[in-house]
Parts: structure tokens; C-alpha cells; sequence
């Protein structure tokens, strides 16, 4: 029982001291000294470019999206008729091929 206790507290520890560098990392990243690593990341061109790149990755993942479902709408006849292949094929499968 004690031994269990033990592990507990030393677990909970860890855990205080995740939140405790978690914390000073978040208060790093809103206000950080000058000449720090995070200062001059966060000034720097590669994070700016990355952020840049970023948001273009985003974006057109969102359209890419959007163009599949308007695939999907303008064609719905067609994706509910590769489903019905795809039922059976799956059920082909599993009857015949894994036996």
C-alpha cells in the first residue's frame, strides 16, 4: 500500500512538472526575452515563410475538400454505383479469397 503511494505521489510530480514547463513554454512563446531561441524564431524569415506555407496548405486542402464534394453532388449516381462495386467486391472477397 505504502509502495503504491509512493508511485502516486511521484507520478503526480511528474505530472506538476509537465504543467509547470508547458506553462513557462506558453508564457515563453506570448512575451520572450531578446536573444532567446524563441525570440529569434518567432522574428525570424523561416517562420515566416513556414507560416506562409502553412496557410497555403491549409487553404488548399480546405478547396481540395470542397471540390470532392462537389464531385460527390454533381456525380452522386456514379459514387452510390461504385459503392454498390465496392459491397460486392468486399463481399466477393471475403467469401471466396479468405476461406
Amino acid at each position: 500500500m505504502f509502495k503504491f503511494l509512493l508511485n502516486y505521489l511521484n507520478f503526480y510530480k511528474k505530472i506538476e512538472l509537465i504543467r509547470f514547463y508547458m506553462r513557462d513554454f506558453k508564457y515563453q512563446l506570448e512575451d520572450p526575452e531578446p536573444g532567446t531561441f524563441i525570440y529569434i524564431f518567432l522574428y525570424s524569415d523561416f517562420y515566416f515563410w513556414l507560416r506562409i506555407f502553412f496557410y497555403i496548405i491549409s487553404v488548399s486542402f480546405i478547396l481540395f475538400i470542397f471540390a470532392i464534394y462537389k464531385f460527390i453532388k454533381e456525380h452522386e449516381s456514379l459514387i452510390v454505383f461504385i459503392y454498390i462495386i465496392w459491397f460486392f467486391s468486399s463481399l466477393f472477397y471475403i467469401e471466396f479469397i479468405r476461406v
